[in-house]
């Protein structure tokens, strides 16, 4: 977990998910680890697909997962650019908390593109939970 030094309490949890097996694993992790806030706060599972034809693989299984360990959870699905999705509906929040998943990357693609991760704390000053497999 990354948090920005002018981090505020959190008071809302956003979980992204685009259908790989990546974020499934950083939602289960999340769960797993931190109960008491899936209990607690307001939570919202963001799918991100790249067309709005685009279903996403294993979203009802990841839906009813959710529905069994949190309290207040509510689902919304955006196409487009992961990145732009994810801060579009965090600046609806107050004080969210983003969960997300990671993959391996190089590192001459991490010199010529920032992660998401890294984009939302450095220039958002968002907290980020992020799991890698």
């Amino acid at each position: 977990m990354a948090v920005p030094d002018n981090c505020q309490p959190i008071q809302n949890l956003l979980l992204t998910f685009d259908g790989k097996t990546q974020s499934i694993y950083a939602i289960k992790q999340f769960t797993q680890l931190f109960p008491d806030l899936t209990e607690a706060l307001p939570s919202t599972l963001l799918s991100i697909t790249k067309t709005k034809e685009e279903s996403l693989e294993y979203e009802e299984l990841m839906k009813e997962y959710l529905s069994i360990h949190y309290r207040q959870i509510s689902y919304e699905t955006l196409a487009g650019e992961a990145e732009d999705a994810i801060l579009n509906v965090a600046a609806r929040m107050t004080n969210p908390l983003i969960v997300m998943g990671a993959f391996s990357r190089s590192g001459v693609s991490r010199f010529f593109s920032r992660s998401a991760a890294s984009k939302l704390l450095k220039e958002q000053s968002l907290p980020v939970f992020v799991s890698h497999k």
